[in-house]
């Protein structure tokens, strides 16, 4: 039984996103601390010092600071190995300034008078391109040449989240205690303005975006308040899709996270009159009183049948019926019921009896990462400059969702894919590829492609149990090659561990000095950690 729950987890409620089996190990055993290899620490003394918002609890959540890294200050070229900061000169000056490999190299500089409503921050738009936030206005910049592109300035006070290509995405605080998610596009012909493509309010800030092209993924927590009308998915099978060589009915579908909407052909003749509409918990029936039958069929999930409602079609050739989902914001991945696939959404897989000696290795696993856990974890605060920010394992009760959206020639979004993921399942980004979720004890990281929405690439075993334990965590940092992934803490430990195909992983401990100040930065490259104080920018080289 703890077994097949284990498995049963890395296949929950979606059809999306789904672990790979080949990455999980359940004979993983512990980490060994590694004592054999030398640490090669250098530190490097800052002209300028880097750049510090100073903002009330109210105007940023921990989740924003976590998710996006907002106070990251170190910003890595994703193309090359350059890395940049924002420092702050004087009270109206701020300049970029590349650390690493031009160390103290300023590379574009610029004056802001006003009110600093949001954090200063940087992003690279791609290879040669840098967009730089100071309160109001964007500086797009070459970074090569240090040269001002355009400058655009922003109509109202907003927090600038993300930027990729031709598109940024803002968000602000609405009235109603909401946020706004504005997905803006650089015009060509339009040299100081913005064009607004569409607006997306949310519960919560998005806490992961990634834009590639014209389609873009957003992890968040809570509904959309926003309704997006998911992308239409026909439905018109063969006679060799049934089991029972009964052909399925022609039909067509589109669901939203509340309803699923089913548009049935009807033949020549059919009046509303004639029609036959019943609704059951899993099952749609729709028969003439004469007793035709147009569409018998159990369906993939369950619904509500006294919120189902029908109607004719605009053309009187067709129904369209409104089914209520019983469980909101599951997505369907299919109309008709399926029996590999369960009614959670979670496909079913045909699990065997488990051998006696992998259930004592499992107990032994879990037994052995015993030590990497806390028996009290406090609550995270709202972060401020002048407070430490410690991890707590359990946010707030929301869902997360993860979606896909495609934008329009004509500005409007379609939703193509979402996945249902448990509360606080979200723990952090690696990039804007890759971003980190809790499953089970391990942490499962995923990439976004183009071939594939997201997908499973990498596994940190034991990962959740041992985040968990670190209480007075700041940053969490991997390679995207899997490398190595880090955890630094307030109190400049560094934790580095790397998993094996094996049952035991390495573990190397690095303590920085003590009197160098708060860590404000970290970036993970093959072999080192780069780390960011308020006088030095520190290169710390390992092997494990």
């Amino acid at each position: 039984n703890e077994y097949k729950s284990y498995l049963s987890m890395l296949e929950r409620a979606n059809t999306t996103l789904k672990p790979n089996p080949s990455l999980i190990n359940p004979k993983f055993e512990q980490y060994k601390i590694n004592t054999g290899t030398s640490v090669d620490t250098s530190y490097n003394k800052l002209k300028s010092k880097p750049f510090q918002a100073t903002v009330s609890d109210s105007d940023y959540s921990y989740q924003l600071t976590r998710y996006f890294c907002l106070f990251n200050y170190l910003f890595p070229d994703p193309s090359t190995s350059r890395v940049f900061t924002v420092s702050q000169i004087t009270n109206t000056y701020f300049a970029v300034v590349e650390l690493e490999p031009s160390f103290n190299s300023q590379i574009y500089k610029c004056q802001y008078e006003g009110q600093l409503e949001y954090n200063v921050a940087f992003f690279w738009q791609d290879a040669t391109t840098g967009l730089l936030s100071v309160g109001r206005e964007l500086h797009k910049i070459n970074v090569n040449r240090g040269l001002l592109i355009k400058k655009y300035v922003l109509d109202e006070c907003r927090m600038v989240l993300y930027a990729k290509d031709r598109y940024i995405v803002t968000c602000h605080r609405t009235a109603d205690n909401n946020f706004k998610h504005c997905l803006l596009q650089e015009v060509e012909e339009e040299e100081e303005k913005l064009k607004l493509c569409y607006e997306l309010n949310l519960h919560s800030i998005a806490s992961f975006l990634s834009i590639r092209g014209d389609s873009f993924v957003i992890i968040h927590e809570g509904k959309m308040i926003t309704k997006v009308p998911l992308e239409p998915t026909p439905r018109i099978e063969t006679v060799e899709d049934r089991e029972d060589n009964k052909s399925k009915p022609a039909c067509t579908w589109v669901q939203s996270s509340e309803d699923v909407v089913v548009t049935i052909p009807l033949p020549n003749g059919i009046l509303k009159t004639d029609l036959k509409v019943d609704f059951d918990v899993d099952a749609l029936e729709v028969r003439t009183h004469g007793g035709q039958e147009l569409f018998v069929e159990k369906l993939f999930s369950r619904i509500e049948p006294q919120n189902c409602v029908w109607q004719m079609g605009d053309n009187g050739n067709s129904i369209e019926v409104h089914l209520s989902k019983y469980q909101e914001a599951h997505n369907w991945a299919d109309l008709f019921h399926n029996p590999s696939i369960n009614r959670s959404g979670g496909l079913v897989g045909n699990i065997s009896e488990i051998d006696a000696s992998d259930l004592e290795l499992l107990r032994a696993r879990i037994s052995s990462l015993d030590q990497y856990t806390s028996d009290e974890i406090d609550k995270a605060p709202l972060y401020t400059p002048n407070r430490e920010m410690e991890e707590c394992d359990e946010l707030d009760g929301q869902i997360v969702f993860l979606s896909q959206f495609v934008v329009n020639p004509d500005s409007s979004l379609t939703q193509k894919q979402m996945a249902e993921l448990s509360p606080g399942s979200h723990l952090f980004s690696v990039s804007d590829t890759v971003f980190c979720i809790r499953h089970s004890i391990d942490l499962l990281f995923y990439k976004i492609s183009t071939a594939k929405p997201w997908e499973h690439v990498f596994t940190f075993h034991a990962g959740n149990m041992i985040q968990s334990s670190k209480t007075h965590k700041k940053f969490m940092v991997t390679t995207e090659d899997a490398g190595y992934t880090a955890i630094v803490d307030t109190r400049r430990n560094i934790y580095v561990y790397k998993c094996d195909s094996g049952t035991v992983g390495h573990l190397k401990v690095i303590s920085l000095d003590s009197d160098d100040g708060e860590i404000l930065g970290v970036v993970a490259q093959p072999e080192r950690l780069l780390l960011l104080t308020c006088n030095n920018f520190i290169s710390v080289k390992f092997a494990l």
